[in-house]
Parts: structure tokens; C-alpha cells; sequence
């Protein structure tokens, strides 16, 4: 999975593939020694990249090693709880106001997005995402709710949950962890407040200007591509022109090892 780093296009090698379909090179570099890899050997099961012969690295981001210390002094039924616990998504990494890493990393960039109009099926979706948001930022300061409640009073629960943790980092929500006085359980509730905005949320350059024939990325000032043309059509000979899409720039800044581990509870009030 990723970009050739020689013709530069999207490809996903199968197992036994050694080389680029498209231009028949070795694809990609590893990140930590810079050896080129292909796709001869087995697959990395856990972040789905083929590890490297010169150093025996997968993925830049791969859980295996993390992994490999949790269970470390487990046995039998505690590892297959462990395994069992992430799958159905109890174990998870957030950052110290409780903000998953699955939400920092990639779906609050997405939530951003929306309320600026990008990264919307219509107008209808772009309102109707706004209106949500302006919803609970309408909500009195002090106000609390958890998602199971809320979502019967209209609200998607997935929306709610994506707009409650992006008011986290807007210091507009908080998250507090209470006990279910009936089951003794934990939950999440969330609550209204005025805060600062959190210093590690980035708001720009979640929109880049790529070339759709080099797959190049501009500023979002940038009109036409540098080097490619149109070679047919009434712009024939004229520079490609730009289109919108979104950045890989991560909406939180916070070092990915700075997320903690925590095993939640998803019986919700």
C-alpha cells in the first residue's frame, strides 16, 4: 500500500510481488535505513506493510512491538483477553483531555474539514454538519451529556461523538469519566465549558493543491501545476490546473508516544 516512489501512483502490492506494476521498480523506501522494498515475503498482519530484508522493520507506525510488551508477562487466557479487549475497541490510546488517537490523528481533521464545506456529499451535508456543531456549542456552559442520550434526541451517535471530541480540543468540551451508580461501571460524560483552545490542535494546511497528473502537492495558493500540461483539449499545451484535497498534516500535534493506554468501558448511560 502507498505511492511508487518511482512513477509516483498508488499501488498495493500482493504477496510475491516484487516490483512496481506500473513501472516495474522496487517501490519503496524503508523509513528507518532507507533500503528499498518490495513485496517479496510475507506481509506485516498488524500494520499491513512488508518488512524490510536489510533491517527486518515493517510500518513506520506498526503495533507489533507495542504489542510484544503488553503481553510480555501475560499467559494463556490474559493474552487472548488482551487481544479480545482491542478488537472490540476497549483498549485504545488518548491524549491527557481524553481525545482517542483514532479522532486526533485522522477524524477531527475530517470534522474540520466539514465545517469549512470540504469533504461534504452536498450543501445539505455542509449545513446540516454545521447546524449540529452550532447545536452544541449553543448548549449552556455546564451542560452535560453522553452519547447514548443525546443520540435519542436526534443527534447521530457517531456525529455526536466526532463533534464532542472536536470540542475538546476547541475548549469547548470536556470529558469526565463517571461510575454508573447501578452497574458501577464507567462511562464518558462530556461537558459544556469555555476553555482555551488546546495549543497542539493545527487548523491549517489541512488542505493542499495537488496536480491530478503528478499527484505533486502546492500550497493552497497555487493555481497550475509546475511542469505537466494539458495534451489535448481546448487547453492544450496550457499548465495542468490544480485541484483541492486534503493534507496528511495530523489536526493534533501530539507525538504519537504520548498517547496513554486505557481500557474503557463502552456501557454508556
Amino acid at each position: 500500500m502507498g505511492k511508487c516512489i518511482h512513477c509516483h501512483k498508488e499501488i498495493t502490492l500482493k504477496e510475491g510481488e516484487v516490483n512496481c506494476p506500473n513501472c516495474g521498480m522496487p517501490p519503496y523506501y524503508c523509513w528507518n535505513c532507507y533500503n528499498k522494498i518490495s513485496g517479496e515475503g510475507k506481509q506485516c498482519k498488524v500494520c499491513g506493510f512488508f518488512p524490510c530484508f536489510n533491517c527486518g522493520v515493517c510500518g513506520e507506525k506498526c503495533r507489533f512491538s507495542e504489542h510484544m510488551i503488553a503481553i510480555k508477562n501475560k499467559e494463556g487466557r490474559e493474552i487472548i483477553e488482551y487481544f479480545y479487549d482491542i478488537k472490540l475497541g476497549l483498549i485504545r490510546k488518548s491524549c491527557p483531555k481524553g481525545v482517542p488517537i483514532s479522532y486526533a490523528k485522522a477524524k477531527l481533521r475530517n470534522a474540520a474539514l466539514k465545517l469549512k464545506g470540504f469533504n461534504v456529499k452536498s450543501e445539505g451535508d455542509k449545513k446540516a454538519f454545521n447546524e449540529r456543531y452550532k447545536k452544541m456549542i449553543d448548549w449552556p456552559v455546564g451542560k452535560t451529556w453522553s452519547i447514548n442520550k443525546e443520540r435519542e434526541e436526534g443527534f447521530y451517535g457517531a456525529e455526536l461523538r466526532e463533534i464532542s471530541n472536536l470540542g475538546i480540543c476547541l475548549g469547548k468540551v470536556r470529558k469526565n469519566i463517571e461510575i454508573n451508580k447501578k452497574t458501577k461501571q464507567e462511562y464518558e460524560l462530556f461537558e459544556r465549558v469555555e476553555e482555551e483552545q488546546c495549543h497542539l490542535v493545527n487548523r491549517e494546511n489541512l488542505i493542499v493543491k495537488q496536480c491530478p497528473k503528478c499527484r505533486k502537492n502546492y500550497e493552497i495558493t497555487k493555481l497550475f501545476c509546475d511542469k505537466c500540461v494539458y495534451e489535448k483539449g481546448d487547453k492544450k499545451g496550457l499548465f495542468c490546473d490544480l485541484k483541492e484535497r486534503k493534507s496528511s498534516v495530523d489536526y493534533c500535534q501530539l507525538n504519537r508516544k504520548d498517547f496513554k493506554i486505557k481500557k474503557e468501558d463502552k456501557n454508556e448511560l
